[in-house]
């Protein structure tokens, strides 16, 4: 790939670097810590399998996948599927968690209202 002008590939290691000065360039630019420390980790394979989730999330089938990626064995193109898989159970399970605790406060609520008459009922019982 000739992106200098000069009629000379780019060697792979070059891009990796470019990259990598791209990412530590926005960890400057950041101001939210977590996402600061995700951007110094990137890389170029990050990157590229970054790009490969999000090909089979939005529907691209996972041989056109494996083609993009230029993988010689669909086995491999296939542990972004299990990747894929793994994330959405966690975030079922994450979503599961908040909704269990927002039914958990709800039933706590109807079992045990605290209304400023309840309160004040009580307030005149205990006196």
């Amino acid at each position: 790939m000739d992106i200098t002008g000069t009629g000379r590939a780019v060697s792979v290691k070059t891009i990796h670097a470019i990259l990598k000065n791209l990412f530590l360039s926005a960890v400057h630019a950041c101001t939210d810590p977590y996402h600061a420390e995700k951007l110094k980790a990137a890389s170029a394979h990050w990157l590229r399998h970054t790009a490969a989730t999000h090909l089979l999330q939005d529907g691209a089938s996972l041989l056109h996948t494996r083609d993009a990626l230029r993988h010689a064995s669909v086995q491999t193109t296939e542990i972004y599927i299990s990747t894929n898989q793994h994330a959405f159970h966690e975030d079922m399970e994450a979503r599961q968690r908040l909704t269990n605790t927002d039914h958990l406060a709800a039933d706590n609520e109807t079992k045990f209202p605290t209304t400023n008459a309840n309160v004040a009922s009580k307030r005149a019982d205990l006196d």
